[in-house]
């Protein structure tokens, strides 16, 4: 991936963070002083989000420093791949959180507060569609298949993830939500959570083994 490519999803990275800063602070702050547990919950989660951003940032800012270092010969894409490598690991790890307390609620239900969450929920769509624009949706196709290519921007890749992870789980949430309240099934909420939890493992796992071909240099042949 050339230069320029990778100055402009360091910018677009950086727009993101300052964006989910935004938006965390007013969740936070909203959902303290209107007493919404949803609203509060959301924005401290979406703290995760800054963090996955800020490695993904810090991997493009340490690599444009050690292309600057002439006594050593350091591979730039590695430290990138890496850093997509330790941020699919984290989405990993989220998918099989999300899975785990779905379960938990499966088998001990309890109330939804329905205006809240459905709030929290089309919120968050909207500002991961926002990330999505800022990152570029015609890369959708691309970033969700999981083939391997060498001069992938890896790290750039795995924050892509993370935003669609969050956005599916939104849609499903709302639709979940509304099916609750016109039918009153409330276990679909839970159900909801583990379908994404599935597919987002799903994701996690192939982005994890394609950066791993990456760091490793294993030669995948082309089947023909």
């Amino acid at each position: 991936m050339d230069n320029q490519a990778i100055k402009k999803n360091e910018k677009k990275i950086l727009a993101i963070i300052i964006l989910t800063i935004f938006a965390m602070s007013a969740q936070v702050i909203i959902g303290k002083m209107s007493n919404s547990m949803a609203l509060f919950s959301n924005g401290v989660h979406m703290a995760a989000h800054i963090l996955v951003f800020g490695l993904t940032y810090a991997a493009y800012v340490i690599s444009r420093k050690v292309e600057k270092i002439k006594t050593h010969s350091v591979n730039q894409e590695k430290i990138r791949t890496l850093a997509g490598y330790t941020s699919s690991v984290l989405l990993l790890i989220t998918a099989a959180h999300i899975i785990f307390e779905s379960a938990e609620r499966l088998f001990q239900p309890e109330a939804v507060a329905f205006h809240d969450a459905i709030i929290v929920a089309v919120c968050a769509l909207l500002i991961n569609l926002f990330c999505i624009f800022i990152m570029g949706a015609h890369q959708i196709n691309c970033h969700v298949c999981h083939c391997h290519d060498e001069h992938e921007d890896y790290n750039f890749k795995s924050a892509y993830m993370h935003v669609m992870a969050d956005i599916l789980t939104s849609l499903l949430t709302i639709a979940a939500l509304i099916t609750i309240k016109f039918t009153g099934i409330t276990f679909l909420d839970a159900l909801v959570g583990i379908i994404s939890g599935l597919v987002i493992v799903k994701w996690a796992i192939g982005l994890v083994k394609v950066t791993v071909i990456n760091l490793v240099d294993i030669k995948v042949e082309e089947k023909n």
